[in-house]
This record gives structure tokens, C-alpha cells and sequence, in this order.
């Protein structure tokens, strides 16, 4: 008798977790079928039942003006009845929530706010409740204010990523209208600063190309399947020597003046850093980086409280740069700073 009890447990623990979110719904055949792939001998009156028992007993709700009947969590319900979560898990959750909520996809994110109002209600008595709200990332750039962009084609470009199908779309260029009809193979997307982009092929082509998602309109997934260079590994892409045309590893030799890389005491270029103060008070690193354009863009954001000692090459294409700044501004003019 109390195997058969544990059966029942078990079938009915199983059934529960085939039920979707609403809209989604899953109908009295589609569960049964589920049973029995995971082994469970019950009928298809007995699946009935158990549904009909749960409805009441948790936020579960039938639609029946359709047949066959679709079964679902309401749509905002609690997952009260799942195991409660830890303080670090719903700690993790809010940090997630507030930090990085913009890289999920919005049908994910509607997912999930159940989970995310379970780690809200679990924290509200303890002293980490409104952590996510003492902690903040502060971006060591100027932040800008992100383009925007239309829902339906971020979902769109979204799936098709997900699932791997080609995406229509008319991308329009360097502010050019109305825009050009593309057939992309989307590869992935790099979220860089405010910019969403997706990273795809067009065509028949296999040049890797960069389009800004807020540069797409009338967005269509297409039935076939997506295309992508051989051997092609996008996590390699994003951080690598594609992305941001890297020259490869260089020794790098900087004086920096007074305070100005005091920091980089304890955010270490790299593992190799090493660290001399100069008896004017500037200071000497020495690290390993990638020669890449994230490299140039750091050490213009000093101005001229750095200065590249090595490698020589580095140096001209930043005293080329400087010297090209001097010529837009103009080297006789005041600067207006006191």
C-alpha cells in the first residue's frame, strides 16, 4: 500500500511540473504521453483526475473552450509549493534581476518573475533584502543612453538565435532610409555598452558581419535552418582577436602621472603586471595585454597623464592619434580650462 502511495507522490509531482505558465497550456494527451515516456503506468482518466484535483488546490487553471483542454499555471501565480530557496539563490536572483536583466529575452524574463517575487519574499525579513539596491556596477566609461529598440525585434532576433533559423529583416545603414532587405544567420549577439549586436552572415555569404539591433525593422523568422563558417565558435569570437581586431599579446610599458593609475595597484592589467614608482611620483607598469582597439580606447581615456614608453609601435599610432587630435582642435587655441 505504501509503494502504491509513493507511486501516486511521484506521478502527480511529475504531472505538476509539466504544467506551463500561461499562455502557454498543455492539454490531457500531451501530459499522459509525458508520463509514460518517464515510465509512469496511469491512464489517461487518471491524468484527468489528478488535473481536476489540482485545480483549487494550486493556481492552476483549465481553459475548455477549445478542444482538447489546455492546462496552465495562471499567469502571475506563486511557486510557493516548489522547495523554498536559499538566501544566496535569491540573493542571486534580485542581483540578476537588477544587473542583467537586459540580456535575457523578454519571454524569459516574463518566466521568471515568479521566481524573481519568491527571492523578493524570501529576503524581505532578512538583512539582504534590498541588497541588489546597495549594489551597483559602475561602468569605467562615459554611460550612454541605449537606442531604442522595437519588441518585437529583439524577440524576434532573440528566437531566431535560440533556434538557429535564418531572419528577414530591413537593416538600415549609417542612418540611411529606408533600408536594405537582408536574409541573416544569426551567430550570436554582443552586448557592448548600450548597443545590442547581432552577429550574423547575410546571404549566401560567410563574411561575419555587425548590425545594430536598433537599426532593424520588419523582422520575419524564416522556416530554414541558419548557416555559419565552419568551425566557428562565437564565445572565441566575442572575446577574441576577431572582435575587436586584435594584433595579438604585447609587452606594454606606461608612465603614469601622480595618482592616475593608482588603481591599477589592485585591478591588475594582467597576471604579469609589474609595479615602479619614479622618484618625480610617476609611476611605471609593465603588463601583457592585447594589442586591440579596448587597448587604444583605455589609454586615450587618460589624456596626457600617460605615456606609452614600449612598444615603439604602439607608441607612434597613439602620438599619430594625439597629433591628429592637436589638428582638429587647433594647436594655437586656448583651451578654456583654468
Amino acid at each position: 500500500m505504501r509503494h502504491d502511495h509513493l507511486d501516486t507522490l511521484a506521478r502527480q509531482w511529475t504531472l505538476l511540473r509539466l504544467i506551463p505558465r500561461h499562455p502557454k497550456a498543455i492539454s490531457t494527451t500531451q501530459a499522459l504521453d509525458r508520463l509514460r515516456e518517464d515510465g509512469f503506468r496511469c491512464t489517461r482518466r487518471t491524468v484527468e483526475r489528478d488535473l481536476y484535483d489540482f485545480v483549487g488546490r494550486f493556481p492552476i487553471q483549465v481553459d475548455d473552450r477549445s478542444r482538447p483542454q489546455g492546462w496552465s499555471f495562471i499567469k502571475d501565480a506563486a511557486v510557493d509549493f516548489l522547495p523554498r530557496l536559499t538566501t544566496a539563490q535569491a540573493v542571486a536572483l534580485m542581483l540578476s534581476k537588477a544587473h542583467v536583466a537586459h540580456m535575457l529575452p523578454q519571454s524569459m524574463q516574463r518566466d521568471l518573475k515568479p521566481l524573481f517575487d519568491a527571492a523578493a519574499r524570501e529576503l524581505a525579513t532578512t538583512g539582504w533584502k534590498d541588497w541588489h539596491q546597495r549594489t551597483a556596477y559602475a561602468a569605467p566609461t562615459l554611460i550612454l543612453r541605449p537606442p531604442k529598440i522595437d519588441a518585437k525585434v529583439l524577440t524576434d532576433v532573440q528566437h531566431a538565435i535560440a533556434h538557429g533559423l535564418q531572419l528577414a529583416a530591413r537593416y538600415r545603414s549609417k542612418g540611411k532610409a529606408p533600408g536594405t532587405d537582408v536574409r541573416a544567420h544569426p551567430l550570436g549577439m554582443l552586448v557592448r555598452g548600450p548597443l545590442h549586436i547581432l552577429v550574423c552572415t547575410l546571404g549566401d555569404d560567410a563574411q561575419i558581419h555587425h548590425l545594430d539591433v536598433h537599426k532593424l525593422t520588419a523582422t520575419r523568422l524564416l522556416d530554414a535552418r541558419r548557416s555559419q563558417p565552419p568551425g566557428f565558435d562565437f564565445q572565441a569570437y566575442a572575446t577574441g582577436d576577431l572582435a575587436f581586431a586584435s594584433h595579438g599579446p604585447i609587452r606594454v610599458k606606461l608612465r603614469f602621472d601622480g595618482d592616475a593609475g593608482a588603481h591599477l595597484r589592485d585591478a591588475l592589467l594582467s597576471d604579469d603586471q609589474t609595479w615602479t614608482e619614479c622618484d618625480d611620483g610617476s609611476v611605471v607598469v609593465e603588463a601583457t595585454k592585447e594589442d586591440d582597439r579596448q587597448l587604444l580606447w583605455w589609454i586615450f581615456s587618460f589624456g596626457g597623464r600617460v605615456e606609452v614608453l614600449e612598444p615603439g609601435s604602439l607608441r607612434k599610432r597613439v602620438l599619430a592619434e594625439l597629433r591628429r587630435a592637436v589638428g582638429v582642435y587647433g594647436e594655437g587655441e586656448s583651451s578654456g580650462w583654468t
